[in-house]
């Protein structure tokens, strides 16, 4: 049952957001302003900790490995509802694994698939929606799991100013966008009201 509705999933969903894994675009030597959050507007509702790890701590997200993905995906399955599929062959370990799960499930909480469609042709606005992801899953494994923090960090600092494509930030920038997410969630109460 579990096989026909993966297929069902991926010939039938139009709703995909990814990690941005799959595949590197040649980049200048430095991190670009372009790319900076700081130029993001906010796009989502603020949230508190406790709202965050509220939805993450509920687990009803289902988890499907999907051969051959190249990356970590948010979608919306027409019978299961929100869905996380990511390829097993990708070789990044369990933290890192715990990240990229974690920022699929922003993608899923902070409703971007819903409000801000993955196939949008505004690159600057999909990068914006990978930056918020990032920090939602900094935000709660700061709480829960801070070495997969570390770890995705450490990721993306060893790949440079590259980024999977236009609708991804380079991942230097990512880097120092979860530097910046962490120390904000390491400051704040949980009921505190956190911008995305």
């Amino acid at each position: 049952m579990r096989t026909g509705v993966l297929l069902l999933l991926i010939a039938v969903s139009t709703l995909v957001a990814g990690c941005g894994l799959g595949g590197t675009t040649p980049a200048s030597t430095a991190c670009s302003e372009t790319t900076d959050a700081r130029s993001c507007p906010t796009l989502t509702h603020p949230y508190t900790m406790t709202d965050a790890l509220a939805f993450y701590d509920l687990g009803s997200i289902p988890v499907f490995p999907q051969p051959g993905l190249g990356d970590y995906q948010a979608t919306i399955d027409p019978v299961l509802g929100p869905v996380i599929l990511f390829d097993p062959s990708l070789q990044v370990g369990p933290e890192v694994h715990t990240f990229f799960i974690a920022h699929e499930v922003g993608h899923h909480a902070l409703a971007h698939l819903f409000n801000h469609p993955p196939n949008l042709s505004d690159a600057a606005t999909a990068r914006c929606l990978e930056f918020e992801a990032d920090c939602y899953a900094t935000r709660v494994l700061s709480q829960r799991a801070r070495s997969a923090v570390s770890a995705a960090k450490s990721l993306f600092e060893s790949m440079g100013p590259a980024s999977a494509d236009a609708k991804h930030p380079q991942f230097c920038a990512r880097a120092a966008y979860i530097e910046q997410c962490l120390a904000e969630a390491l400051g704040a109460g949980p009921d505190d009201v956190l911008s995305p």
